[in-house]
Formats: structure tokens, C-alpha cells, sequence
């Protein structure tokens, strides 16, 4: 799942809500982008950074 999180944070997919201060526990936002995804899933599965 390393390829998606890179991924998802190199294509601003997943951001950054909040570092957790205080609390220990950072939040994330997945943004609901169904073509992106799609798009980064395939570039993944082309490369083979991806298997099933």
C-alpha cells in the first residue's frame, strides 16, 4: 500500500489535517477523486509497484 499512500500524497490525494499536537495522533483527509485514484492505480499496476 506504499505505492498509493506515495501516491495519493504526491497527487495532493491524501492531506494533512492536523499533526496530532498534543494528542499523538495526526488526521488525513483521502479525497474522494475517482478519476485521479483511478489514474494513479493504473500507473501503479503498469509499473508494477502494484500486485494482486
Amino acid at each position: 500500500m506504499t505505492f498509493a499512500w506515495e501516491n495519493g500524497r504526491a497527487r495532493r490525494l491524501i492531506t494533512l489535517l492536523n499533526k496530532g499536537e498534543g494528542q499523538g495522533y495526526a488526521a488525513w483527509r483521502v479525497l474522494p477523486a475517482p478519476d485521479a485514484w483511478q489514474s494513479a492505480i493504473q500507473t501503479g499496476l503498469r509499473k508494477k509497484a502494484i500486485d494482486f
